[in-house]
């Protein structure tokens, strides 16, 4: 029995040891802070086309979201390799401050609005560390906030978000991701083609041309529908006028044929 106790004491004397062991190099200490992801994302959605965010600006939005409002985590970082995410994070456990490492699995939930985060292959400094362990670890330090939640031991980080414009309500979403060199690849909705159809619907409705005279300052009248959409047909498919007016002219053609032919 005493050399049961024994070898207990001693394998949890090198539990404490290996989990104590710092030799992540540093890699959970902050980089450039760079405060551009959202006006990146912003200005990549006006299109929906494609945009990349870097490893400084999410890091940087992980840790505004996440660190800030965490009493338990010191230090979070993320890296990008080719499909293949890595996180290093200090964080309280136990009473000591350890270097908790794993990969991250991460997918884009459309359905849910949500970018799902599952942990893997997991340690505590060189200690490895198992679900059951990790998850709890997940838990007791991500802060539940708005944008942030965990369900059983997923982080789930908001891939949604409201933008209020004078109580006209934009929302962008992310649809597609993938994980490159050091950058994520993104695609959104397009905001430019839901801002028209925003003020199109507010055209229709008194209160709507009320809310557009105090935003823009101008007055809306219901003629402002027709006049607003006459210029972006023009403006923005005007090929569709120019194949109007061939089949006008193809019309003329024919009514002139069919006349001259029976005349």
């Amino acid at each position: 029995m005493l050399i049961i106790i024994i070898i207990s004491l001693i394998t949890f004397g090198i539990c404490i040891f290996l989990a104590l062991q710092d030799d992540a190099q540093n890699k959970y200490l902050p980089d450039t802070r760079d405060d551009t992801l959202m006006y990146t994302a912003l200005k990549g959605t006006v299109s929906g086309k494609e945009f990349t965010l870097t490893e400084a600006q999410v890091n940087t939005y992980l840790n505004d979201e996440i660190v800030e409002k965490s009493n338990d985590i010191k230090n979070l970082r993320i890296y990008f390799n080719n499909g293949i995410t890595e996180i290093y994070s200090k964080i309280s456990y136990m009473e000591h401050d350890v270097v908790l490492y794993a990969k991250a699995d991460i997918s884009l939930d459309t359905t849910n609005n949500a970018f799902n985060i599952r942990l893997y292959d997991a340690r505590i400094g060189k200690l490895p560390v198992n679900d059951f362990i990790l998850k709890s670890i997940i838990s007791a330090n991500i802060q539940q906030t708005e944008n942030v939640s965990v369900k059983d031991g997923i982080i789930l980080i908001s891939s949604s978000y409201d933008f209020n414009i004078d109580s006209f309500i934009l929302t962008l979403t992310f649809r597609e991701f993938t994980i490159g060199n050091k950058i994520m690849t993104c695609q959104t909705n397009s905001l430019a083609s839901d801002a028209i159809d925003v003020l199109i619907d507010a055209l229709k409705t008194s209160e709507g041309r009320e809310k557009l005279k105090h935003l823009f300052k101008v007055t809306f009248s219901p003629e402002s529908i027709i006049e607003f959409g006459l210029d972006n047909i023009n403006k923005l498919i005007p090929k569709v006028t120019d194949k109007i007016n061939d089949i006008k002219d193809n019309i003329i053609d024919i009514k002139d044929d069919l006349i001259s032919r029976f005349s």
